[in-house]
């Protein structure tokens, strides 16, 4: 079987390593290739009214009609993640392996087979999920996590994200309407997701977007070196992990950030000191806090997004 790539997100990266040491799980069928059906995607009357999300952004799908309880929500996240346990508990097939890529290392994940997916009053059918240990969720206050989610619901819906309120809605893009103060920008896939092109006083470039980020804004070490920032800023000292690297960091702050036409003033920002940090193609990077300032709508398959300010 052809060896497939996942990126796993923002959070997942500094315990990944120590989730790989797998947990013991019901033997499942295995099938020698994924079935020969192709994706499809159904739009329920539910279908964009807001959710409420739970804690860290989660919430609760079903797989194959079954309840799976606290699934993170995370834009930077490169398909669908389901805790070994829930996997084994539905009796999902494997398919196979699919290489799990971040910083600095790459790993090789069973993948099993799901039926339907639902969540929002969407469904996507004959699609993959990636089996991985969700404790790393942890190091971000929530535990035995069901699982992650990003671009399996971002690839077929139009999202409206609204971290200040803890709500989500899917709406079918097909009949979605961007309210009329709005406007949409392109956005550009990157290795580690969706960005879009911003600036801020001393450099311009690609932002990637990561909800599941609990910061405000990190600007990544190859652009902190390239542009000389560490020169120009004053703040406190601190580390960032990534895998098994800790990366020295300046707290600090940016006069402002201009992004998708919004302007922030007075922006809170980690500046990455070592120029092996890297976040591939883009400057910076911008999270949760940063964020919660907009009601962010993303059309993926539109290859656009709009953030609504507040």
């Amino acid at each position: 079987m052809p060896t497939r790539r996942f990126h796993a997100p923002i959070a997942a990266l500094a315990a990944l390593t120590a989730a790989l040491t797998g947990c013991t799980t019901q033997p499942r069928p295995v099938l020698d290739e994924s079935p020969d059906a192709s994706v499809s995607v159904e739009f329920g009357p539910e279908a964009g009214a807001p959710v409420r999300l739970g804690a860290r952004n989660t919430l609760t799908v079903e797989v194959n009609g079954e309840t799976v309880p606290r699934v993170l929500f995370d834009t930077g996240a490169g398909g669908f993640v389901i805790r070994p346990s829930h996997a084994s508990r539905l009796g999902l097939p494997r398919t196979g392996t699919v290489t799990v890529s971040s910083v600095g290392a790459q790993r090789k994940m069973p993948t099993v087979w799901v039926e339907a997916l639902s969540v929002g009053g969407m469904t996507v059918r004959h699609t993959e999920a990636v089996e991985l240990d969700t404790d790393f969720v942890g190091l971000i206050g929530l535990s035995r996590a069901g699982g992650l989610i990003g671009a399996t619901i971002m690839d077929h819906a139009v999202v409206e994200l609204d971290l200040e309120a803890s709500t989500i809605a899917l709406h079918d893009p097909a009949s979605y309407a961007l309210p009329t103060d709005a406007s949409w920008v392109r956005t550009t896939r990157v290795p580690m997701g969706l960005a879009v092109g911003g600036e801020f006083e001393r450099g311009s470039g690609l932002m990637l977007i990561d909800s599941g980020a609990e910061m405000s804004v990190q600007v990544a070490g190859d652009a902190v070196e390239r542009l000389g920032l560490a020169e120009h800023y004053e703040g406190d000292l601190g580390r960032i992990g990534v895998m098994d690297r800790v990366y020295r960091t300046l707290r600090t702050e940016l006069e402002f950030i201009e992004v998708a036409g919004q302007r922030v003033e007075a922006v809170d920002a980690d500046l990455v000191l070592e120029a092996e940090h890297e976040l591939p193609g883009c400057i910076a990077l911008l999270g949760r806090d940063f964020l919660k300032r907009f009601t962010i709508v993303i059309d993926a398959p539109g290859e656009r997004m709009a953030f609504i300010l507040k």
